[in-house]
C-alpha cells in the first residue's frame, strides 16, 4: 500500500509544473535571463559574468505587460532595491525615458536617474528586439549590441562596455485615481564585463 501513495505522489508531483492545484500564476510576475552568443549564462546571487560582447537580455511574463528598468553605472540604485525601499520613495524610478519600438538601434539606454520601460503589449506593440511566445509565456527578447549613456552622450560598443553595469526591474501598475504604483514584483542584476 505505501509503495502506491508513494508513486502516486511521484506522479502528482510530474504534473506540478503543468497544474498548479488551484494556484493562480502569479499576476505580472518576471523572470530575467541573460544570454550570449545564443547560450544561457548563469545568474548567481544576482551576478552575471559575460564577455564585452553583444548579449541578450529575456524578460519573461505569463501575461502582456511592462517592466520599468533602470540601468546605471554605481550600484547605489540596485542597493536601494535590495534593501526593500518603497517605490514611491526611490526617485530613480518615479521619471521614465521614450524608447523606440522594437529596439531599431539594438541598445540598451544608461541613465541613473531615470528608467526605461520594456513592454509587450502584442506583435505589433512592444520595445524588444523580438519576442517568443510559447507554452503560455511570453519572452522579450532585447538585444544589446550597443550601449548609449543618457547622461553624457556617449555610445558604447562592446569594447567599450564598463566593467560593471547594474540594472534594477520593478513590476508594478498605475492606478489613475489614488496616482499611485501597486509593485508586484522587483528584482536587480548586476552585469560584469
Amino acid at each position: 500500500m505505501g509503495k502506491k501513495i508513494i508513486l502516486v505522489l511521484m506522479i502528482m508531483g510530474s504534473f506540478t509544473s503543468h497544474f498548479s492545484f488551484g494556484q493562480e500564476i502569479c499576476d505580472h510576475c518576471f523572470e530575467v535571463e541573460v544570454y550570449q552568443n545564443g547560450q544561457k549564462v548563469d545568474i548567481n546571487n544576482h551576478i552575471v559574468a559575460i564577455k564585452k560582447e553583444p548579449f541578450d537580455i529575456h524578460l519573461i511574463n505569463h501575461q502582456p505587460q511592462g517592466i520599468v528598468i533602470n540601468t546605471c553605472l554605481s550600484d547605489s540604485n540596485i542597493i536601494s532595491l535590495k534593501n526593500g525601499i518603497p517605490l514611491d520613495e526611490m526617485h530613480f524610478f518615479l521619471y521614465g525615458m521614450a524608447e523606440y519600438m522594437f529596439n531599431p538601434d539594438q541598445e540598451i539606454l544608461i541613465h541613473s536617474h531615470a528608467p526605461s520601460y520594456w513592454f509587450y503589449d502584442d506583435s505589433l506593440n512592444h520595445r524588444f528586439s523580438s519576442v517568443q511566445l510559447d507554452n503560455g509565456k511570453i519572452r522579450g527578447i532585447r538585444h544589446i549590441q550597443q550601449m548609449t549613456n543618457v547622461e553624457t552622450g556617449d555610445v558604447l560598443q562592446p569594447e567599450q562596455f564598463p566593467s560593471f553595469l547594474y540594472l534594477g526591474f520593478i513590476s508594478s501598475v498605475w492606478n489613475q485615481e489614488t496616482h499611485t504604483s501597486k509593485e508586484y514584483q522587483r528584482d536587480y542584476l548586476t552585469i560584469v564585463f
